[in-house]
């Protein structure tokens, strides 16, 4: 696969390989310590309700 092959925002998170001469890796962003919660509690009624009703 070509760098050119992904979008722009992928491209960003390449980095090269130590060792491999034109290699890169994808390495993603780190995963946040904490999430929103907003609408979350709303979300989690309303699928226990459903499961609830059989929906």
């Amino acid at each position: 696969m070509k760098k050119s092959d992904l979008c722009a925002s992928r491209q960003k998170l390449l980095v090269p390989v130590d060792g491999y001469s034109g290699a890169f890796a994808l390495v993603p962003p780190l995963t946040p310590r904490t999430m929103p919660i907003a609408g979350i509690p709303n979300e989690l009624i309303h699928a226990h309700e459903a499961l609830r009703n059989g929906n």
